[in-house]
């Protein structure tokens, strides 16, 4: 039989007894037999296919491997061959249509109907057939609330890519890679409410965790078999979404609640509360208001709240304050928020804070939250907002029965 067609050259070898040209071959197992090689019977890894003929051990072959077209000789009769079918090696080399499991070593450029044909083929090197070869994906769709199990026939079925549906999930274990299902890429997609966590039988997941947890709904994550490792490699965790991630206010950026074109005073007024810079290097920059000694104080301030661009449409914000006292006073002392969505039309719509005013009577410094009913936000819109104390002491016992503000903050809901 005359030589092979290649696109390329050829790695040049050593036969360890007679090669046909157009074969399957196999490369020796150990390191004296490195450029050996041999025709590759059923069930056997092949490393490529023969360019030319060895008549005898030890006569030079030329040998192509994986990623290179070349012309193969096949037995279309055992079962017909079409364009894009899996081959594998069988007696002396010869190539048959693989089925799922099989160890194949070439797709079909071309059919076959008869043994003895030569056809034109992509060489790949060894693989299980069912398992994904380079950009194949399994899809595995996973819901909230129950249990399931990605089964190892998932991951080596052989139709690609592979769509699950998990309905009510929470738990999903997955086999531990093994050498069929080395390369496996699966994405698992979460759909439903809930935290879903990901569990290997065996190994770890992103090198030494014990598990992956996916945390928001519509979050993917993609996971890349590692055999050598024994290791699901995170390719990919997308979107990654933050619940109530925070973006401080800087108190530097309030402003005259009532003329925003002003920043705040520096002295607390009627009603504006005043920015106090301290010693530089010593304090940190508070907002407080006016002394409420033997009557009330009502002081606020304003500030616009610009939405980020990875704001989860009509997800949660909550505008969060660290607030208090300098010193008690006898009767209260609360901090309220206003937040008005901007129309974008020279108007603003009704309040939006669903939660009212809230004691800060205390010289410990305290977290403050306020939710604001996110229909309808997006991102890059903007909330105008007014933050309000409200002091009142009737004895005046004290000097500094004040409001005082250390940080103001929105927790919000971003992905990405």
């Amino acid at each position: 039989m005359g030589a092979g067609e290649f696109t390329t050259y050829p790695v040049s070898g050593i036969a360890t007894a007679a090669i046909v040209a157009n074969r399957f071959v196999k490369q020796g197992t150990t390191a004296a037999e490195t450029y050996k090689f041999t025709a590759a019977a059923a069930g056997e890894y092949p490393f490529g296919v023969s360019v030319d003929d060895a008549d005898a051990a030890a006569d030079p072959v030329a040998i192509e491997g994986a990623g290179k077209i070349g012309m193969l000789e096949v037995n279309g009769a055992d079962s017909n061959i079409a364009a894009g079918d899996y081959l594998k090696p069988t007696t002396a080399g010869v190539g048959i249509k693989a089925a799922s499991g099989d160890v194949a070593g070439a797709i079909a450029m071309e059919p076959a109907t008869a043994d003895g044909d030569i056809i034109r083929v992509a060489i790949t090197g060894p693989w299980v057939v069912g398992t994904p070869a380079a950009g194949e994906i399994k899809m595995l769709y996973v819901d909230a609330d129950g249990t399931a199990a990605i089964t190892a026939s998932h991951l080596t079925a052989s139709v690609v890519p592979v769509e699950l549906s998990f309905a009510g999930v929470v738990a999903v274990s997955i086999p531990a890679v093994t050498e069929a299902t080395n390369g496996t890429i699966v994405r698992i997609h979460r759909t439903g409410a809930g935290v879903v966590t990901i569990t290997p039988a065996s190994g770890t997941i992103g090198g030494s965790a014990t598990h992956a947890q996916l945390d928001t709904s519509g979050q993917v994550l993609e996971l890349w078999g590692d055999y050598a490792n024994t290791d699901w490699k995170v390719i990919s965790l997308s979107p990654i979404y933050r619940d109530l991630a925070v973006h401080t206010i800087p108190l530097t950026d309030l402003r005259t609640w009532d003329a925003m074109g002003a920043l705040l005073p520096t002295t607390a007024g009627t009603d504006d509360l005043a920015l106090i810079v301290g010693t530089p290097g010593t304090d940190a920059p508070t907002v407080q208001g006016a002394d409420a000694g033997g009557t009330t104080a009502t002081n606020k301030a304003g500030f616009v709240l610009v939405l980020p661009p990875n704001y989860r449409d009509g997800e949660t914000i909550t505008l969060q304050t660290i607030a208090g006292v300098l010193a008690v006073a006898d009767t209260s002392a609360t901090i309220d928020c206003n937040a008005y969505p901007d129309d974008e039309d020279g108007t603003v719509s009704a309040d939006i804070c669903s939660t009212a005013a809230q004691s800060i009577n205390s010289t410990t410094l305290a977290a403050k939250s306020f939710t604001l009913t996110p229909t309808g936000l997006v991102p890059g819109g903007t909330i105008h907002v007014v933050i309000t104390t409200a002091v009142t002491d009737a004895g005046n016992l004290a000097p500094n029965i004040t409001a005082v503000i250390a940080k103001i903050a929105a927790l919000i809901d971003t992905e990405g």
